[in-house]
């Protein structure tokens, strides 16, 4: 017998519908799609102007390594769609693609 997953509220902003996803079956589509609109020309040009101020990822600067070129802007609080988490500066931080990687695959089993 294949156990099955546990409900949890959608994480649209403000619904409350339970669903086995990240979003209900009336947020998934238009979630995917305010997402997506967001990583625009804009977006690429905030993103490469955040890198050249801050070149360095800042979690292995945190551990005290040897310094690596950070090539992705994080979110550090999930925006899910919400533009004004997405283009709040606070929010972002400089991480290379391994500890991005890291923090998103700790961020999705913390979701499950």
């Amino acid at each position: 017998m294949m156990a099955m997953k546990s409900k949890k509220p959608c994480s649209f902003p403000r619904c409350s519908k339970l669903t086995t996803d990240m979003y209900c079956e009336d947020h998934a589509d238009r979630s995917r799609e305010s997402r997506k609109s967001l990583y625009n020309s804009r977006w690429r040009r905030e993103r490469k102007a955040y890198l050249l101020r801050n070149p360095l990822c800042a979690d292995i600067y945190k551990q005290h390594k040897t310094p690596v070129l950070a090539t992705v802007v994080d979110h550090k609080a999930a925006h899910k769609g919400n533009e004004e988490l997405f283009w709040n500066e606070a929010n972002w931080q400089p991480l290379c693609a391994s500890c991005h990687n890291r923090k998103t695959r700790l961020s999705d089993m913390m979701d499950y």
